[in-house]
C-alpha cells in the first residue's frame, strides 16, 4: 500500500503455517510455526476472507467500502495497520516471500 491510498499490489498472503477457522462470525488462526492461536473480531475476520478472496488490496478495499460505512481514508489507515500488525505477528507474508516452485 502507498500513499494515502491503496495500490493494485496483491494482497500479502497467507502462510500454509497458518490454519483459519470461522466460529460463530469470528476468526481463530493458528501460526503452526510458533504454536500461537489469534482471534479477530467480526471487522478483522472480514477483511482476512477477502484478502483470501482477491488478487488486490485495491479490491479489498472496494469490497470493505461496498460493505462498511466507513470514510476512504479511515479505512486506508485501518487497513494498513491491520496488514502490519498481522505481518508482524507471522499471519501473513508479502507476495515476494512466496516461495517458488
Amino acid at each position: 500500500m502507498t500513499g494515502p491510498g491503496i495500490d493494485d499490489a496483491p494482497p500479502p498472503r497467507i502462510p500454509g503455517d497458518v490454519l483459519f477457522s470461522v466460529l460463530d462470525g469470528q476468526a481463530v488462526l493458528l501460526n503452526l510455526a510458533t504454536g500461537v492461536y489469534h482471534g479477530l473480531d467480526a471487522v478483522g475476520t472480514r477483511i482476512f476472507e477477502l484478502l483470501s478472496e482477491h488478487d488486490s488490496l485495491r479490491a479489498v478495499r472496494t469490497a470493505m467500502l461496498d460493505e462498511f460505512d466507513v470514510e476512504p481514508e479511515q479505512l486506508d489507515r485501518d487497513l494498513r495497520d491491520f496488514l502490519s500488525e498481522l505481518s508482524g505477528r507471522g499471519l501473513l507474508e508479502a507476495d515476494d516471500e512466496a516461495p517458488t516452485s
